[in-house]
Protein backbone atom coordinates (compact mmCIF):
# COMPACT_ATOMS: atom_id res chain seq x y z
CA UNK A 1 0.00 0.00 0.00
CA UNK A 2 2.31 2.54 0.89
CA UNK A 3 4.63 1.90 -2.59
CA UNK A 4 1.46 1.95 -4.39
CA UNK A 5 0.86 5.89 -2.90
CA UNK A 6 3.84 6.62 -3.06
CA UNK A 7 6.38 5.31 -5.95
CA UNK A 8 9.09 7.83 -5.44
CA UNK A 9 10.17 6.01 -2.25
CA UNK A 10 11.67 3.06 -2.83
CA UNK A 11 10.70 0.68 0.26
CA UNK A 12 12.36 -2.71 1.12
CA UNK A 13 11.16 -4.81 3.81
CA UNK A 14 13.37 -5.56 6.94
CA UNK A 15 12.96 -8.50 9.09
CA UNK A 16 13.83 -8.81 12.47
CA UNK A 17 11.80 -6.18 13.79
CA UNK A 18 11.26 -5.98 17.20
CA UNK A 19 7.80 -5.71 19.55
CA UNK A 20 6.65 -2.09 19.66
CA UNK A 21 9.03 -0.60 17.57
CA UNK A 22 7.08 0.13 14.87
CA UNK A 23 3.00 -0.62 13.69
CA UNK A 24 4.04 -3.26 11.71
CA UNK A 25 5.29 -5.63 14.18
CA UNK A 26 6.25 -8.29 11.44
CA UNK A 27 7.83 -5.27 9.37
CA UNK A 28 9.62 -2.42 8.95
CA UNK A 29 10.61 -0.50 6.26
CA UNK A 30 13.65 1.15 4.91
CA UNK A 31 13.97 3.78 2.68
CA UNK A 32 16.88 2.49 0.13
CA UNK A 33 17.11 5.78 -1.81
CA UNK A 34 17.95 7.80 1.08
CA UNK A 35 18.70 5.76 4.14
CA UNK A 36 16.91 8.05 6.67
CA UNK A 37 13.59 7.52 8.22
CA UNK A 38 10.49 8.01 7.35
CA UNK A 39 7.11 8.52 9.50
CA UNK A 40 3.31 9.20 7.49
CA UNK A 41 2.40 11.62 10.19
CA UNK A 42 -0.62 13.69 9.61
CA UNK A 43 0.43 16.71 7.26
CA UNK A 44 -2.08 18.43 5.73
CA UNK A 45 -0.81 17.52 2.41
CA UNK A 46 -0.14 14.22 3.23
CA UNK A 47 3.48 14.13 1.71
CA UNK A 48 5.91 11.76 3.53
CA UNK A 49 8.49 13.54 6.22
CA UNK A 50 12.26 12.66 6.24
CA UNK A 51 14.18 13.11 9.35
CA UNK A 52 17.77 12.66 9.18
CA UNK A 53 18.19 10.59 12.12
CA UNK A 54 17.66 6.98 11.93
CA UNK A 55 16.77 4.17 9.48
CA UNK A 56 13.84 2.36 10.25
CA UNK A 57 10.86 3.96 9.08
CA UNK A 58 7.40 4.07 11.28
CA UNK A 59 4.63 3.42 9.31
CA UNK A 60 1.22 4.34 11.29
CA UNK A 61 -1.83 3.02 9.20
CA UNK A 62 -4.31 4.50 11.30
CA UNK A 63 -3.22 7.95 10.44
CA UNK A 64 -2.99 7.29 6.61
CA UNK A 65 -7.19 6.13 7.33
CA UNK A 66 -7.31 9.36 8.71
CA UNK A 67 -5.53 11.64 5.92
CA UNK A 68 -7.99 8.99 3.33
CA UNK A 69 -11.03 10.15 5.52
CA UNK A 70 -10.30 13.71 5.24
CA UNK A 71 -8.80 14.01 1.36
CA UNK A 72 -11.34 10.98 0.28
CA UNK A 73 -13.81 12.18 -2.25
CA UNK A 74 -16.82 11.63 -0.20
CA UNK A 75 -16.01 14.93 1.27
CA UNK A 76 -18.61 17.40 0.27
CA UNK A 77 -18.11 20.76 -0.88
CA UNK A 78 -20.59 22.17 1.52
CA UNK A 79 -19.41 20.61 4.34
CA UNK A 80 -15.67 22.17 4.17
CA UNK A 81 -17.44 25.92 3.41
CA UNK A 82 -19.85 25.46 6.38
CA UNK A 83 -16.50 24.52 8.54
CA UNK A 84 -14.58 27.35 7.17
CA UNK A 85 -18.02 29.84 7.99
CA UNK A 86 -17.74 28.29 12.25
CA UNK A 87 -14.25 28.51 12.37
CA UNK A 88 -14.30 32.26 10.72
CA UNK A 89 -16.63 32.75 12.72
CA UNK A 90 -14.90 31.68 16.07
CA UNK A 91 -11.71 33.59 15.39
CA UNK A 92 -13.92 36.81 14.65
CA UNK A 93 -14.77 36.71 18.41
CA UNK A 94 -10.80 36.86 19.46
CA UNK A 95 -10.55 40.64 18.94
CA UNK A 96 -13.52 41.88 17.90
CA UNK A 97 -14.45 43.74 21.81
CA UNK A 98 -11.30 45.09 22.02
CA UNK A 99 -11.48 46.84 18.30
CA UNK A 100 -14.74 47.51 18.89
CA UNK A 101 -13.73 49.44 22.14
CA UNK A 102 -10.91 51.23 19.88
CA UNK A 103 -13.75 52.48 17.16
CA UNK A 104 -16.01 54.25 19.64
CA UNK A 105 -12.62 56.72 20.38
CA UNK A 106 -14.67 59.88 19.16
CA UNK A 107 -17.45 59.39 22.20
CA UNK A 108 -15.11 58.23 24.42
CA UNK A 109 -13.03 61.12 23.67
CA UNK A 110 -15.81 63.99 24.04
CA UNK A 111 -17.06 62.16 27.31
CA UNK A 112 -14.99 60.31 29.74
CA UNK A 113 -12.65 62.94 31.60
CA UNK A 114 -9.38 61.90 30.66
CA UNK A 115 -10.15 63.41 26.83
CA UNK A 116 -7.83 62.08 23.97
CA UNK A 117 -5.79 60.91 26.91
CA UNK A 118 -8.18 57.73 27.10
CA UNK A 119 -6.05 56.15 24.67
CA UNK A 120 -3.02 55.65 26.37
CA UNK A 121 -4.84 54.33 29.29
CA UNK A 122 -6.39 51.42 27.07
CA UNK A 123 -3.23 50.93 25.36
CA UNK A 124 -1.42 50.34 28.89
CA UNK A 125 -5.07 48.14 29.93
CA UNK A 126 -4.24 46.01 27.07
CA UNK A 127 -0.90 45.48 26.96
CA UNK A 128 -0.78 44.42 30.90
CA UNK A 129 -3.65 41.94 30.05
CA UNK A 130 -0.75 40.15 28.43
CA UNK A 131 -0.43 37.89 31.67
CA UNK A 132 -3.66 35.89 31.48
CA UNK A 133 -1.37 34.65 28.12
CA UNK A 134 1.68 33.73 29.97
CA UNK A 135 0.03 32.16 32.83
CA UNK A 136 -2.30 30.02 30.16
CA UNK A 137 0.75 28.93 28.38
CA UNK A 138 2.57 28.10 31.96
CA UNK A 139 -0.62 25.87 32.94
CA UNK A 140 -0.91 24.50 29.50
CA UNK A 141 2.59 23.25 29.62
CA UNK A 142 2.88 21.60 33.09
CA UNK A 143 -0.91 20.25 33.16
CA UNK A 144 -3.00 20.42 29.71
CA UNK A 145 -6.61 21.93 30.11
CA UNK A 146 -8.86 20.53 26.80
CA UNK A 147 -8.92 23.45 24.50
CA UNK A 148 -12.89 23.17 24.63
CA UNK A 149 -12.62 24.61 28.04
CA UNK A 150 -10.55 27.50 27.27
CA UNK A 151 -12.12 28.28 24.63
CA UNK A 152 -15.46 28.48 25.41
CA UNK A 153 -14.41 30.28 28.40
CA UNK A 154 -12.61 32.90 26.52
CA UNK A 155 -15.97 33.50 24.57
CA UNK A 156 -18.16 33.73 27.22
CA UNK A 157 -15.86 36.16 29.26
CA UNK A 158 -16.36 38.37 26.09
CA UNK A 159 -19.67 38.29 26.07
CA UNK A 160 -20.53 39.28 29.73
CA UNK A 161 -17.83 42.00 29.25
CA UNK A 162 -19.47 43.04 26.29
CA UNK A 163 -22.96 43.63 28.09
CA UNK A 164 -21.14 45.05 31.16
CA UNK A 165 -19.83 48.02 28.83
CA UNK A 166 -23.48 48.75 27.73
CA UNK A 167 -24.04 49.97 31.90
CA UNK A 168 -20.43 50.83 32.72
CA UNK A 169 -18.66 52.42 30.11
CA UNK A 170 -18.91 55.89 30.85
CA UNK A 171 -18.78 55.12 34.94
CA UNK A 172 -15.91 57.06 36.75
CA UNK A 173 -14.71 57.24 40.38
CA UNK A 174 -12.03 59.40 42.51
CA UNK A 175 -9.00 57.86 42.75
CA UNK A 176 -5.95 58.70 44.19
CA UNK A 177 -7.25 62.21 44.40
CA UNK A 178 -9.38 64.56 43.35
CA UNK A 179 -8.93 63.55 39.46
CA UNK A 180 -12.00 61.33 38.20
CA UNK A 181 -10.79 58.18 36.47
CA UNK A 182 -12.75 55.90 33.67
CA UNK A 183 -12.35 53.03 36.32
CA UNK A 184 -15.31 51.21 34.66
CA UNK A 185 -14.20 50.93 30.53
CA UNK A 186 -10.33 50.42 31.57
CA UNK A 187 -11.15 47.75 33.76
CA UNK A 188 -13.26 46.12 31.01
CA UNK A 189 -10.63 46.80 28.94
CA UNK A 190 -8.22 44.77 30.56
CA UNK A 191 -10.81 42.14 30.97
CA UNK A 192 -11.33 42.16 27.27
CA UNK A 193 -7.28 42.12 27.03
CA UNK A 194 -7.06 38.94 28.54
CA UNK A 195 -9.57 37.33 26.21
CA UNK A 196 -7.80 38.96 23.07
CA UNK A 197 -4.43 37.66 24.18
CA UNK A 198 -5.21 34.65 25.76
CA UNK A 199 -6.95 33.62 22.22
CA UNK A 200 -3.75 33.87 20.41
CA UNK A 201 -1.78 31.09 22.34
CA UNK A 202 -5.26 29.38 22.48
CA UNK A 203 -7.55 29.43 18.83
CA UNK A 204 -4.44 28.89 16.77
CA UNK A 205 -3.26 25.48 18.36
CA UNK A 206 -6.75 24.19 18.30
CA UNK A 207 -7.67 25.26 14.91
CA UNK A 208 -3.90 23.43 14.01
CA UNK A 209 -5.66 20.34 14.70
CA UNK A 210 -7.27 20.41 11.72
CA UNK A 211 -6.82 20.79 8.20
CA UNK A 212 -4.81 23.88 6.66
CA UNK A 213 -7.68 25.56 5.02
CA UNK A 214 -9.60 25.86 8.83
CA UNK A 215 -6.03 27.13 9.88
CA UNK A 216 -6.52 29.57 7.26
CA UNK A 217 -10.23 30.51 8.34
CA UNK A 218 -9.54 30.99 11.61
CA UNK A 219 -7.05 33.34 11.45
CA UNK A 220 -9.17 35.21 8.63
CA UNK A 221 -11.72 35.42 11.22
CA UNK A 222 -9.80 37.00 14.26
CA UNK A 223 -7.61 39.39 11.56
CA UNK A 224 -11.26 40.39 9.99
CA UNK A 225 -12.24 41.62 13.80
CA UNK A 226 -10.92 44.98 13.41
CA UNK A 227 -12.33 45.57 9.89
CA UNK A 228 -16.35 44.11 11.01
CA UNK A 229 -16.29 46.42 14.19
CA UNK A 230 -14.95 49.02 11.37
CA UNK A 231 -18.08 48.58 9.38
CA UNK A 232 -20.48 48.83 12.29
CA UNK A 233 -18.90 52.16 13.20
CA UNK A 234 -19.34 53.24 9.85
CA UNK A 235 -23.06 52.57 10.31
CA UNK A 236 -23.22 54.40 13.97
CA UNK A 237 -21.36 57.39 12.63
CA UNK A 238 -19.72 57.73 16.43
CA UNK A 239 -18.93 61.51 17.45
CA UNK A 240 -20.25 63.04 14.39
CA UNK A 241 -23.48 65.61 15.07
CA UNK A 242 -25.49 62.53 12.68
CA UNK A 243 -24.62 59.81 15.06
CA UNK A 244 -26.93 57.02 14.52
CA UNK A 245 -27.19 55.24 17.98
CA UNK A 246 -24.95 55.19 20.80
CA UNK A 247 -22.34 53.62 22.62
CA UNK A 248 -24.45 51.34 24.42
CA UNK A 249 -26.03 50.44 21.30
CA UNK A 250 -22.95 49.31 19.39
CA UNK A 251 -21.64 47.04 22.75
CA UNK A 252 -25.18 45.29 22.35
CA UNK A 253 -24.18 44.47 18.91
CA UNK A 254 -21.00 43.10 19.50
CA UNK A 255 -22.37 40.87 22.08
CA UNK A 256 -24.53 39.22 19.30
CA UNK A 257 -21.46 39.10 17.31
CA UNK A 258 -19.89 37.17 19.86
CA UNK A 259 -22.81 34.72 20.70
CA UNK A 260 -22.39 33.90 17.53
CA UNK A 261 -19.00 33.16 17.90
CA UNK A 262 -20.17 30.77 20.78
CA UNK A 263 -22.24 29.17 19.01
CA UNK A 264 -19.83 28.51 16.20
CA UNK A 265 -17.41 27.12 18.37
CA UNK A 266 -19.93 24.56 20.15
CA UNK A 267 -21.28 23.50 16.43
CA UNK A 268 -17.33 23.35 15.74
CA UNK A 269 -17.07 20.72 18.86
CA UNK A 270 -19.94 18.58 18.08
CA UNK A 271 -21.15 18.34 14.59
CA UNK A 272 -19.42 15.15 13.49
CA UNK A 273 -19.13 16.59 9.69
CA UNK A 274 -16.53 18.87 10.67
CA UNK A 275 -14.47 16.96 13.33
CA UNK A 276 -13.69 14.97 10.49
CA UNK A 277 -11.57 17.37 9.35
CA UNK A 278 -9.59 16.95 11.88
CA UNK A 279 -6.16 15.58 11.95
CA UNK A 280 -4.74 14.73 15.24
CA UNK A 281 -5.85 14.83 18.73
CA UNK A 282 -4.60 17.55 21.27
CA UNK A 283 -1.93 16.52 24.22
CA UNK A 284 -1.36 13.58 22.58
CA UNK A 285 1.73 11.29 23.54
CA UNK A 286 4.13 10.07 21.22
CA UNK A 287 3.15 6.76 19.22
CA UNK A 288 6.84 5.15 19.25
CA UNK A 289 9.24 3.92 21.41
CA UNK A 290 13.07 5.70 21.28
CA UNK A 291 14.91 3.63 18.91
CA UNK A 292 17.93 2.08 20.38
CA UNK A 293 21.24 1.87 18.89
CA UNK A 294 23.58 -0.43 19.59
CA UNK A 295 25.20 1.38 22.31
CA UNK A 296 21.48 1.47 24.06
CA UNK A 297 21.45 5.62 22.96
CA UNK A 298 17.96 6.25 21.73
CA UNK A 299 19.24 7.81 18.57
CA UNK A 300 15.91 9.33 17.45
CA UNK A 301 15.45 11.38 20.67
CA UNK A 302 18.61 13.26 20.05
CA UNK A 303 18.87 14.52 16.43
CA UNK A 304 14.96 14.55 16.00
CA UNK A 305 14.77 17.42 18.91
CA UNK A 306 17.79 19.12 18.26
CA UNK A 307 16.53 19.55 14.33
CA UNK A 308 12.83 20.21 15.36
CA UNK A 309 13.95 22.84 18.13
CA UNK A 310 15.84 24.48 15.98
CA UNK A 311 12.82 24.94 13.27
CA UNK A 312 10.57 25.92 16.23
CA UNK A 313 13.02 28.89 17.46
CA UNK A 314 12.71 30.22 13.27
CA UNK A 315 9.39 30.50 13.46
CA UNK A 316 9.20 32.00 17.09
CA UNK A 317 11.78 34.33 16.19
CA UNK A 318 10.52 35.42 13.10
CA UNK A 319 7.03 36.05 14.88
CA UNK A 320 8.74 38.22 17.65
CA UNK A 321 10.51 40.11 15.44
CA UNK A 322 7.48 40.92 12.68
CA UNK A 323 5.04 41.87 15.93
CA UNK A 324 7.60 44.76 16.83
CA UNK A 325 7.79 46.37 13.70
CA UNK A 326 3.91 46.22 13.07
CA UNK A 327 2.80 47.21 16.37
CA UNK A 328 5.38 49.97 16.25
CA UNK A 329 4.13 51.03 13.61
CA UNK A 330 0.50 51.28 14.15
CA UNK A 331 1.27 53.24 17.15
CA UNK A 332 3.15 55.94 15.07
CA UNK A 333 2.21 55.89 11.80
CA UNK A 334 -0.95 58.44 12.03
CA UNK A 335 1.90 61.06 12.89
CA UNK A 336 3.78 60.60 9.61
CA UNK A 337 0.90 61.80 7.79
CA UNK A 338 0.18 65.36 9.76
CA UNK A 339 2.40 67.70 7.44
CA UNK A 340 0.04 66.36 4.00
CA UNK A 341 -2.87 68.77 3.03
CA UNK A 342 -5.43 65.47 2.92
CA UNK A 343 -4.24 64.06 6.07
CA UNK A 344 -7.53 63.50 7.10
CA UNK A 345 -8.54 61.07 4.11
CA UNK A 346 -5.19 59.73 4.28
CA UNK A 347 -5.50 58.86 7.69
CA UNK A 348 -9.01 57.17 7.26
CA UNK A 349 -7.29 55.52 4.33
CA UNK A 350 -4.76 53.71 5.59
CA UNK A 351 -6.63 52.09 8.41
CA UNK A 352 -9.10 50.67 6.03
CA UNK A 353 -7.26 49.65 3.21
CA UNK A 354 -4.49 47.94 6.37
CA UNK A 355 -7.48 45.90 7.83
CA UNK A 356 -8.52 44.65 4.81
CA UNK A 357 -5.77 43.82 2.70
CA UNK A 358 -4.44 42.26 6.62
CA UNK A 359 -7.25 39.99 5.92
CA UNK A 360 -6.56 39.53 2.10
CA UNK A 361 -3.22 38.36 3.18
CA UNK A 362 -4.47 36.02 5.74
CA UNK A 363 -7.03 34.17 3.43
CA UNK A 364 -4.28 33.84 0.94
CA UNK A 365 -2.62 31.10 3.10
CA UNK A 366 -5.78 29.07 1.95
CA UNK A 367 -4.80 28.95 -1.44
CA UNK A 368 -1.08 29.87 -1.61
CA UNK A 369 1.29 28.50 1.11
CA UNK A 370 5.39 29.08 1.29
CA UNK A 371 7.17 28.19 3.75
CA UNK A 372 10.18 31.06 3.79
CA UNK A 373 9.56 32.69 6.26
CA UNK A 374 13.04 34.41 6.74
CA UNK A 375 12.85 35.80 3.56
CA UNK A 376 8.99 37.50 4.27
CA UNK A 377 10.63 39.16 7.05
CA UNK A 378 13.21 40.84 4.77
CA UNK A 379 10.79 41.81 2.60
CA UNK A 380 8.43 43.22 5.89
CA UNK A 381 11.60 45.40 7.09
CA UNK A 382 11.98 46.81 3.56
CA UNK A 383 8.65 48.05 3.73
CA UNK A 384 9.01 49.40 7.28
CA UNK A 385 11.97 51.26 6.53
CA UNK A 386 10.34 53.06 4.22
CA UNK A 387 7.54 53.87 6.05
CA UNK A 388 9.81 54.83 8.98
CA UNK A 389 11.82 57.52 6.75
CA UNK A 390 8.28 58.82 5.57
CA UNK A 391 7.63 59.34 9.39
CA UNK A 392 10.96 60.92 9.98
CA UNK A 393 10.26 63.09 7.04
CA UNK A 394 6.48 63.95 8.59
CA UNK A 395 7.13 67.64 8.86
CA UNK A 396 9.13 68.25 5.22
CA UNK A 397 6.18 69.64 3.61
CA UNK A 398 5.89 67.65 0.86
CA UNK A 399 3.87 66.72 -2.21
CA UNK A 400 0.65 64.44 -1.37
CA UNK A 401 1.70 62.04 -3.63
CA UNK A 402 4.38 61.08 -1.19
CA UNK A 403 1.43 60.68 1.77
CA UNK A 404 -0.22 58.50 -0.78
CA UNK A 405 2.65 56.11 -1.28
CA UNK A 406 2.98 55.75 2.61
CA UNK A 407 -0.80 54.39 2.31
CA UNK A 408 -0.13 52.26 -0.37
CA UNK A 409 2.77 50.84 1.25
CA UNK A 410 1.30 50.18 4.10
CA UNK A 411 -1.74 48.00 2.30
CA UNK A 412 1.27 46.17 1.01
CA UNK A 413 2.19 45.52 4.29
CA UNK A 414 -0.20 44.69 6.11
CA UNK A 415 -0.89 42.01 3.35
CA UNK A 416 2.73 40.58 4.40
CA UNK A 417 2.24 40.63 7.62
CA UNK A 418 -1.31 39.01 7.83
CA UNK A 419 0.48 36.05 5.27
CA UNK A 420 3.07 35.78 7.42
CA UNK A 421 1.64 35.64 10.75
CA UNK A 422 -0.80 32.63 9.70
CA UNK A 423 1.94 31.18 8.01
CA UNK A 424 3.90 30.49 10.55
CA UNK A 425 1.62 28.51 12.36
CA UNK A 426 0.77 26.41 9.19
CA UNK A 427 4.83 25.98 9.37
CA UNK A 428 4.55 25.07 12.71
CA UNK A 429 2.10 22.10 11.85
CA UNK A 430 4.40 21.09 8.88
CA UNK A 431 7.72 20.55 10.43
CA UNK A 432 7.15 19.52 13.56
CA UNK A 433 6.12 16.11 15.44
CA UNK A 434 2.66 15.61 16.02
CA UNK A 435 3.09 15.46 19.95
CA UNK A 436 5.13 18.68 19.47
CA UNK A 437 2.80 20.95 17.06
CA UNK A 438 0.80 22.79 20.44
CA UNK A 439 3.19 23.79 22.32
CA UNK A 440 5.19 24.79 19.79
CA UNK A 441 2.22 27.09 18.13
CA UNK A 442 1.48 28.23 21.85
CA UNK A 443 4.97 29.54 22.22
CA UNK A 444 4.48 31.39 18.57
CA UNK A 445 1.05 32.33 20.20
CA UNK A 446 3.26 33.54 22.86
CA UNK A 447 5.69 35.53 20.80
CA UNK A 448 3.25 37.45 19.17
CA UNK A 449 1.97 39.08 22.65
CA UNK A 450 5.55 39.61 23.39
CA UNK A 451 6.30 41.11 20.17
CA UNK A 452 3.29 43.89 20.43
CA UNK A 453 4.09 44.10 23.81
CA UNK A 454 7.27 45.51 23.12
CA UNK A 455 6.31 47.47 19.95
CA UNK A 456 3.50 49.02 21.57
CA UNK A 457 5.50 50.19 24.66
CA UNK A 458 8.42 51.84 22.73
CA UNK A 459 5.87 53.56 20.33
CA UNK A 460 4.18 54.85 22.97
CA UNK A 461 7.86 56.43 24.49
CA UNK A 462 8.56 57.72 20.93
CA UNK A 463 4.77 59.80 20.85
CA UNK A 464 5.43 61.08 24.07
CA UNK A 465 8.67 62.14 23.94
CA UNK A 466 8.70 63.34 20.20
CA UNK A 467 5.08 63.74 18.90
CA UNK A 468 3.32 65.17 22.12
CA UNK A 469 4.39 68.84 21.84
Amino acid sequence: EIRARHPQLQLEPKEEASEGRGHFPSQQFTCMESKHSIEMASRQDSKPKAYFFAEDAVINPEVIESNEKVTGAHIKTWQLAVACVLFFWTGLGSWLLINGIWVQFPILAYHLPEGYAISSYLSVSIQLANVAAIVYVIVQTTRPIPHKYTISLCLLVGIVTSVFLVYFWDRTAYIGGSKRTSIGLIVLTFVGGMVGTTSVVTFFPYAMLFDYRLVSAMSTGMGCSGLIASVIAIGQQPGQPEEQFGSPTYYWITAGLLVGSFISFILITFLPFVQQFRHRDEAVAPKYEPIQSDVGEPTKTRASQLYLFKKGIICISNQCVICVLWYFMMGILSFSMYGYKDATRMVFWYGVLGMITGTLGRLATAFFKTYRVVYMTLAQIILWCYLLAMLIMWDRHLDDGWGWSIVAVYAVYAFAYGYEDTILYLRVGWEQEQENIEQVSRMVGLSNQAGSFIGSFIAFGVVMTHFST
